[in-house]
């Protein structure tokens, strides 16, 4: 697929397969004020493993505004998973936003997309989803973004707390325990991007979107 525009929404349609250097683009966007996330629903054989599609402000050449990994193999082209990036750059005024695909391995195919969607709202991993919101549990994370450490300061009486960082792929990148009410968390062995932080104290839970940047 060389160019040419696509709707905005979940389409019946299947974009089909894409290659190195193929790029789709949408016009008057304008991400944290009309759109917040994108999501492709794409296909990819062990071969194509890593790629990316670049998110380009108004030309091919233009600023980069984020990038949605395709990391991870699905089995099969025809076999579909939700991959992501939730823009948190503001973009205030009106501009055309290009997707353009790269790969690593410099290998022509990259994957089999049934759909690109860009999305009013944040995207969750159906993981997250799943897990209660803690709206009584008292608990401050900063900075947010963060490149080295997130402090985690909880302002009520512990005994255990237990910390998970979920992926966009709904993978647990960390998972440990403390005992202390104040404590830092290391964050810089993770890539660049959005994660979820699950903190979970006695029948509590509370979820939490960080962003990591390097």
């Amino acid at each position: 697929m060389k160019g040419g525009p696509t709707p905005p929404f979940k389409s019946g349609i299947a974009m089909g397969g894409w290659d190195l250097g193929d790029w789709t683009a949408y016009s008057n966007i304008r991400f944290r004020q009309d759109y917040i996330s994108v999501v492709v629903n794409a296909g990819m054989e062990q071969s194509s493993v890593p790629a990316t599609l670049t998110l380009l402000l108004d030309s091919l050449t233009g600023e980069q505004i984020a990038e949605i990994n395709l990391n991870e193999a699905t089995g099969d082209w025809s076999m579909y998973k939700a991959f992501w990036t939730n823009i948190d750059v503001p973009v205030t005024s009106y501009h055309t936003v290009y997707l353009l695909a790269q790969a690593q391995n410099g290998l022509a195919g990259i994957a089999n997309i049934d759909y690109i969607e860009l999305s009013t709202s944040d995207f969750v991993p159906s993981v997250v989803k799943s897990i209660a919101k803690g709206e009584n549990l008292d608990v401050m994370i900063y900075p947010n973004p963060a490149n080295t450490y997130l402090n985690i300061k909880i302002n009520e009486p512990v005994k255990k707390v237990d910390l998970t960082i979920i992926n966009s792929f709904s993978q647990v990148v960390k998972n440990d325990m403390y005992t202390d009410t104040f404590f830092k968390v290391p964050v810089d062995d993770l890539p660049y991007g959005v994660y979820f932080m699950i903190v979970k104290i006695a029948d509590k839970t509370l979820t939490k979107k960080i962003v990591i940047t390097k």
